[in-house]
């Protein structure tokens, strides 16, 4: 601790306690009565990376339930657009079911359908980053790991988004389909 006049060192036995070494510099500083005291920490390095542990764990916890909260909010929104949009196809699930198709070929349909739209979607966003490999602002081997990861990921939330609402049209009764038109 350094004042204009004086400078004072503290030295403590408490390091591994934040609480009590922090008790003790207050009791220090209102003992010694001085209002504008600069501060230098020697604090060891083991409380350090236990510190920094505890910020990253604090972290990473706080960003997997934003991660979380949003991955749900996607899912619920994607999955409400594929129900209403088959919804309003009744008519051509019944025609189709009319016609001789099987539950399966009606699921597969809308599945590949789904496939075709996340593909579309996808498309844009790879050429971006594979023109990002390309100049090399990405690492080749992690870069091109992290666009097949993202983009299976993309994938495999397109096909859980749209299979309940595919299942559901898939066993819907075509004399009711075809009554509502």
């Amino acid at each position: 601790m350094k004042t204009a006049a004086t400078s004072y060192l503290f030295k403590s036995k408490n390091t591994d306690n934040f609480q009590l070494l922090e008790d003790q510099i207050r009791k220090t500083i209102n003992s010694v009565g001085i209002s504008e005291i600069l501060i230098r920490q020697n604090i060891s390095l083991t409380l350090v990376k236990k510190y920094a542990q505890k910020t990253d764990y604090i972290q990473l916890s706080i960003t997997l339930l934003v991660f979380a909260f949003l991955l749900i909010n996607v899912f619920l929104g994607i999955s409400g657009v594929f129900s209403y949009n088959l919804s309003k196809r009744k008519a051509e699930v019944g025609l189709r079911v009319t016609m001789g198709a099987s539950p399966a070929d009606i699921l597969q349909q809308f599945l590949l359908e789904s496939i075709v739209l996340t593909t579309l979607g996808i498309l844009p966003g790879l050429l971006i980053a594979i023109q990002m490999l390309i100049m090399q602002y990405l690492d080749a081997y992690y870069g091109t790991l992290s666009i097949l990861g993202a983009a299976l990921f993309l994938y495999l939330l397109m096909l859980s988004c749209a299979f309940y609402p595919s299942l559901k049209a898939a066993r819907l009764n075509p004399s009711d389909a075809l009554h509502e038109e």
